[in-house]
């Protein structure tokens, strides 16, 4: 899908991650597909860092909350470090998350800022919102979800606070684009999704990665 906005100049395939180097209107940018969960998000970002980039845009899917609707394109204000599995199965879930108020990552602001100014410049439409990522899909209980809904959140998913995270260890810009994949509070992730819902999320991926390269490559 990002090979159909250029010309691809490299394909490369490792252990963990895999991508393509792409060309358009004589700039180049890389994709680098790195999987579910926040340490191999983390860590791409800590090892992209090595290379002559500078800016990162993270693309994703999300679930959910609020007044977020299926196949809304948000942009992340902030991730909270909800990483970690272990937390929401053995009881320690309160002590080690919601106990620590210092675990809200920000994204770059400045970086984003051009994104918001790229955004109302070209018309798109998208909504901004504060994410949790958390650690484990089992753990999305209603309960869970009404909790953190409560204190703010808008959208859940498994990355963003790794990719925040890294770029702000390694001073990169980064942000993060995500549309929304389920609505987990009435529609989890697994549930069965109808035609309309699944041609809703197939354009909200599609015009995600469309803003992505656009803004990338401006």
């Amino acid at each position: 899908m990002f090979a159909a906005h250029g010309r691809i100049k490299e394909r490369f395939k490792g252990k963990l991650y895999s991508g393509v180097k792409v060309e358009t209107g004589g700039k180049e940018f890389c994709v680098v597909k790195c999987g579910i969960g926040s340490g191999p998000a983390g860590d791409a970002i800590m090892l992209i860092a090595e290379s002559c980039a500078e800016e990162v845009v993270f693309l994703g899917s999300c679930g959910g909350l609020g007044e977020l609707s299926l196949g809304d394109i948000v942009v992340g204000n902030s991730a909270f470090n909800g990483e970690g599995f272990s937390c929401y199965h053995d009881g320690s879930l309160l002590g080690k998350i919601f106990g620590d108020n210092g675990k809200l990552k920000g994204r770059s602001t400045g970086y984003t800022e051009k994104l918001k100014i790229f955004m109302k410049e070209n018309n798109e439409t998208v909504k901004y919102a504060d994410v949790y990522t958390i650690g484990s899909l089992t753990a999305e209980s209603k309960d869970f979800l009404s909790r953190i809904e409560k204190k703010g959140f808008s959208a859940v998913e498994m990355e963003l606070s790794a990719v925040y995270t890294a770029a702000e260890r390694t001073g990169m810009n980064a942000v993060g684009i995500l549309f929304v994949s389920d609505l987990p509070l009435s529609a989890p992730l697994w549930s069965v999704m109808d035609a309309p819902a699944k041609e809703k999320c197939a354009h909200a991926k599609k015009k995600s990665i469309e803003i992505a390269v656009d803004f990338v490559t401006r």
